[in-house]
């Protein structure tokens, strides 16, 4: 006892009594918060495990840096106000914690030292005082930070909760760690039903439920999902369509899946992905009635220029034997026509620039004169009209309505021409061209058609000497037949 009262620094006598009382200053605190804090939910031995580590640090501060152990004491401390925090203490509790600690310190020195010294006493003070600010300030900051949190992830699961789009996050294994709520909308299944999907029986079970399938009616393989594809290939997955029965009530939706993987930098490695599923069922329908209205409008222009190249080709007759008064009335009609032509020529792609003449290849070999000619065309009148249009010009002109026939015309007789229609029911006037030409290669071949000739490839140009499109000139088609010039526009 007469040991303490020689020592005249309250940091040495601390420093002292702590390191020969560390053992029961322990005990003490502890006993005193089982007592204190009996509404905190933890196991008793969870409230002790950080008290011996702080009253060892305590001692070695006292002990070494004396005085300055009031403001290092009180950093040590801070990172226990977080530790409680995450504990669930109260504020209120962690303000009694150190309380308790200042209690137990003045009873074990006046115990040593059979009294109080002042000096002794202010200094406990103020030593558990910073302790306490320091302990309470981390753990509002700590607070703070997890009000933030909360705000942030709140937001977040409220932008989560509006989009349309899903979202599923893959981890590296394939496993799907998280699916937002738009996932159980688009699909009908609860977003849990894709968490932890990663073996392919429980993918395969997931997509047999809602009946998936590609968009021509094949089986959608749990091995070509998208996020499946990024982390095997390591490439990101675009454009990827799906379509499946929306459960329950059955209703046929569209999906389109895009995925991109989270590679590492460093090692090059997916750790996982990001896979999204988005509605395009509208968009599909949409894209589908635009098809089908083109498709009409194709058919349409079609049969509007078979109309109109009958009508051309009977001009050309009536010119024959017509007065001048009677030039002067088909003039008029034949610009009415043209006119006509070119509105037709909108309905199959306005984007396309227009074609006024023959299409010929880069190298047109010169041909003999015709005098046998083959017309191919699975419009009746328009064959006919032809063939007898071509009959007053002095040819010899056989007719086939279809691609079958016309080969066996061919092969059966020489001809020195045909004139072929693309579109019929059974073979297309460019595989009846690539016949034609393997067994006649001297004779020419054009092809006369109602349909669009923008945009033809260079192989199927390889295979004729022109491409007229209707209605068509009798005075050009007689120029191509007979050999004597080039091509004019048509």
């Amino acid at each position: 006892m007469r040991l303490f009262r020689q020592l005249a620094d309250p940091a040495e006598q601390l420093a002292a009594i702590v390191q020969d009382e560390h053992e029961k200053i322990v005990r003490l605190w502890a006993k005193r918060l089982r007592a204190e804090l009996h509404e905190v939910d933890l196991p008793g031995r969870e409230v002790r495990r950080p008290l011996e580590a702080l009253v060892t640090e305590l001692g070695r501060l006292l002990r070494e840096r004396g005085e300055e152990a009031i403001w290092l004491f009180a950093e040590a401390v801070r990172p226990h106000g977080i530790y409680r925090y995450e504990q669930r203490f109260d504020p209120e509790d962690v303000a009694r914690e150190l309380a308790s600690l200042h209690g137990v310190l003045l009873r074990v020195v006046v115990r040593q030292t059979g009294g109080l010294d002042p000096a002794i006493a202010g200094f406990l003070a103020t030593l558990i005082g910073e302790a306490t600010g320091s302990a309470l300030a981390a753990y509002a900051r700590a607070l703070r930070t997890e009000e933030v949190r909360f705000r942030e992830a709140a937001a977040m699961e409220s932008v989560l909760h509006h989009l349309d789009v899903g979202i599923l996050l893959v981890d590296g294994d394939g496993m799907v760690a998280f699916a937002t709520p738009a996932v159980t909308r688009l699909v009908g299944l609860p977003a849990r039903a894709f968490v932890g999907a990663k073996a392919a029986e429980a993918l395969r079970l997931l997509l047999t439920q809602v009946r998936a399938r590609h968009p021509d009616g094949t089986p959608f393989r749990a091995a070509e999902m998208p996020w499946v594809l990024a982390i095997e290939e390591r490439r990101r997955v675009f454009g990827v369509r799906m379509v499946i029965d929306r459960h329950p009530e059955g209703t046929e939706v569209i999906l389109e899946m895009n995925a991109t993987p989270l590679v590492d930098e460093t090692t090059g490695n997916a750790y996982g992905v990001v896979q999204t599923l988005e509605d395009r069922t509208e968009l599909v329908l949409r894209e589908r009635q635009q098809q089908r209205l083109v498709a009409n409008a194709t058919e349409t222009a079609l049969a509007l220029n078979n109309s109109l190249n009958v009508l051309r080709l009977k001009l050309g007759l009536l010119r024959k034997d017509g007065s001048p008064a009677m030039q002067a009335h088909l003039d008029e009609v034949e610009r009415a026509l043209r006119s006509a032509a070119d509105r037709v020529r909108t309905l199959q792609d306005p984007s396309k620039p227009a074609v006024d003449g023959p299409i010929t290849p880069a190298y047109c070999p010169p041909r003999p004169e015709a005098r046998r000619v083959l017309v191919v065309d699975d419009d009746i009148e328009n064959a006919r009209v032809t063939a007898e249009v071509l009959g007053e010009e002095g040819y010899e002109v056989r007719v086939a309505h279809d691609g079958r026939s016309a080969i066996e015309l061919w092969n059966g007789q020489h001809f020195d021409a045909a004139l072929l229609d693309i579109v019929m029911p059974d073979i297309s006037g460019w595989d009846l061209a690539k016949s034609f030409r393997l067994s006649n290669p001297d004779a020419s071949l054009a092809v006369v058609t109602g349909s669009d000739i923008r945009g033809l490839k260079t192989d199927q140009l390889s295979r004729v000497d022109a491409v007229f499109r209707k209605p068509v000139d009798a005075a050009m088609l007689d120029d191509f037949l007979s050999g004597t010039e080039e091509p004019a526009s048509s």
